[in-house]
């Protein structure tokens, strides 16, 4: 039968696998993170990279503008059964192209701060352990 010191050293090697398969993962994760946040900083360094933003800018007033004026003919217009079914199409793809430019100005950004924000993290916790081996 199984005893409470057992178990009790059965948790305590459960937790340092855990431990030790979170550190494994980890080692894999942060060099192709670092990689992708690297990429990420070259593109928003780039000249072309507030062209691309302007480009997509315009774009998003564009589709804007042309979905104000679905809106206003579905609303003020005459359409009736396929018509009004075609104007709401219309709308739902401005809104799904929207979206899909938005996200797109985000996404690179989105990289440079989340890959800034683990080295900051990872620093944090090196410097935390070496201030623990040193007063260990």
């Amino acid at each position: 039968m199984p005893l409470y010191n057992d178990f009790r050293d059965l948790m305590q090697r459960s937790k340092a696998d855990e431990v030790k398969h979170i550190h494994e993962q980890r080692a894999q994760v942060i060099p192709r993170l670092k990689d992708i946040t690297y990429k990420a900083q070259t593109i928003v360094d780039h000249p072309g990279w507030q062209f691309f933003l302007d480009s997509l800018a315009s774009r998003v007033h564009d589709i804007e503008t042309e979905r104000q004026r679905i809106a206003s003919a579905m609303i003020l217009g005459p359409s009736l059964g396929q018509d009004l079914e075609r104007q709401k199409l219309a709308l739902n793809k401005c809104d799904r192209e929207l979206a899909g430019l938005r996200y797109a100005a985000t996404l690179i950004p989105q990289a440079v701060d989340l890959g800034q924000k683990v080295a900051q993290t990872i620093a944090g916790e090196s410097s935390r352990a070496a201030a623990g081996s040193i007063a260990g």
